[in-house]
């Protein structure tokens, strides 16, 4: 209740890991497989730790963002500065299991992915992500660069919400369109596993709608897997694979879906800021 978060991971065990970040409160909890919830920090002080821009790598670590910068909590819940790298404006961070953190940087107006590897180097693997819109000027608020992560065939996929698309990255930094929402629809976050893509979609434009989860399998077909607007009718979209028990990402989905302000409340705190 009352929880505003950008981000969901998963800890070694399987247990949930969110964090929830407004102007003075910033805390991320560890929601275990039980029902019991673990508060792994907590402060009122968002350069501490920014719980509105932030993730949990497979090795145990917090990671944030904060004054334009990546930073990482020690084993004495001290910050550190994860590189020397500046961000323009970043919304999302995601580190992948080799130990490299990647974040999109729209700061310029044509939006770039970010790759930092163990040592802190920092390097461009992409450039030009955002759509342009004939007859609108660039709007850093809505016009960004969200969910991050890296497919099973090792590339990275991005969400950015101008086009209204899933962004495939080449190991050469050529881009490709992987998967375009319908008319209204915008993709926020996304996930694989076994193949498949999981895509969370929300609707503002044509009457609220969503957010719902589409599922793309291996061979390209599209299918609906959750929808908030039949579930709020009493006709939940179950598919099959959620009762697959060797399938976390519908666990983290179906969680997600509870974060109903994922984008709606960043915005409306951007603009208030």
């Amino acid at each position: 209740q009352d929880f505003h978060a950008h981000n969901v991971s998963l800890d070694k065990e399987g247990n949930l890991i969110t964090a929830h970040g407004e102007m003075d409160e910033h805390y991320m909890l560890r929601v275990r497989k039980n029902g019991s919830i673990d508060t792994l920090f907590s402060t009122t002080d968002y350069k501490l730790f920014n719980g509105g821009n932030c993730s949990y790598s497979s090795k145990g670590e917090i990671i944030f963002q904060a004054e334009n910068y990546f930073w990482r909590l020690n084993q004495d819940q001290i910050k550190e500065k994860i590189s020397t790298h500046q961000f323009g404006w970043n919304q999302t961070i995601y580190a992948d299991e080799e130990g490299n953190y990647y974040g999109p940087d729209i700061g310029d107006g044509k939006g770039k992915l970010i790759k930092i590897d163990q040592s802190g180097k920092a390097s461009v693997i992409a450039t030009d992500l955002i759509t342009k819109i004939p007859d609108r000027k660039y709007d850093k608020h809505n016009d960004v660069l969200l969910g991050i992560t890296k497919g099973c065939d090792g590339k990275m996929y991005i969400a950015e919400l101008a086009g209204r698309r899933i962004i495939k990255i080449e190991d050469d930094g050529s881009t490709s369109t992987f998967y375009r929402s319908d008319a209204n629809w915008s993709p926020s976050g996304l996930d694989f596993f076994s193949g498949d893509a999981y895509i969370l979609e929300y609707k503002i434009k044509g009457g609220n709608g969503g957010p719902r989860i589409i599922k793309i399998n291996e061979a390209g077909k599209k299918s609906i897997l959750f929808d908030f607007d039949t579930y709020e009718k009493g006709e939940l979209i179950v598919g099959p694979i959620i009762n697959n028990r060797n399938n976390p990402l519908p666990y983290i989905l179906l969680f997600s879906i509870g974060l109903m302000g994922i984008y709606l409340v960043l915005v409306k705190l951007r603009k208030a800021v």
